[in-house]
């Protein structure tokens, strides 16, 4: 299972930059503060690495919806430290990072169940904790309603199950692999627009995906049509 943009280096390269200039330029901005100090966090899990990216998500959080229509809410700092601070969140997250190919949903289902709770308040759809963790980790796409309409418009089905982890899993591996398959079209994406090259400095395929899913889908497709919204 995989995503594919058809057509030439070229003609997939402008797809990529046409959908990541016609998403709002804030949130390009935003997930980029983030998502550099979550690298550094990563780098050196301490609570001088911490402070700053609890700061950004206390910050970022709310643009993104946090705390709006009934939505899940941003903790207040100090929790957001304490999280990011803790040995069972630095290590879930490690291994995350860590798993280069090999994530499994035991993985991501350990830093989502964290965050839900430890940084934003207790959610069923955990929508906020898999923005947290994408704009933590890089970790992705985020199944908020404008990328799964995204996903209906590439006919893809099996997203009523309730384990979120796999459905998170499933669509970061096949980020993945797209990222593997078309590495020209995006390294070419890169050279014409400075966003795409910053998505491509931070190592998540998964966040331009999710981008591209946001606003449409465009000309995306998925090869081999079958359910994706459970584990094997």
């Amino acid at each position: 299972m995989a995503f594919i943009i058809p057509g030439s280096v070229e003609v997939a390269a402008t797809a990529i930059v046409q959908a990541v200039r016609a998403f709002p330029a804030r949130y390009h901005r935003h997930f980029a503060s983030v998502r550099t100090l979550g690298v550094h966090w990563l780098s050196n899990p301490c609570e001088s690495t911490a402070e700053p990216l609890a700061h950004d998500l206390e910050r970022v959080l709310p643009h993104w919806g946090a705390g709006k229509r009934l939505a899940a809410e941003v903790q207040p700092f100090p929790m957001l430290m304490e999280t990011l601070t803790s040995g069972p969140f630095i290590e879930a997250m490690l291994n995350l990072r860590d798993a280069q190919g090999h994530l499994d949903a035991d993985q991501v289902a350990a830093a989502l169940s964290i965050i839900n709770g430890g940084m934003v308040t207790s959610e069923r759809t955990f929508l906020y904790s898999q923005k947290t963790l994408m704009l933590i980790a890089g970790t992705g796409p985020c199944l908020d309603s404008q990328v799964r309409q995204g996903l209906r418009r590439l006919n893809l089905r099996g997203f009523s199950s309730p384990y979120v982890a796999c459905r998170v899993l499933h669509m970061n591996m096949a980020a993945d692999q797209w990222s593997r398959d078309q590495r020209d079209a995006i390294a070419y994406a890169a050279q014409q627009d400075q966003t795409v090259s910053r998505i491509v400095e931070l190592q998540s395929p998964a966040r331009l995906i999710d981008v591209i899913l946001f606003v449409g889908g465009g000309t995306l497709q998925w090869e081999n049509r079958v359910p994706v919204g459970a584990c094997a």
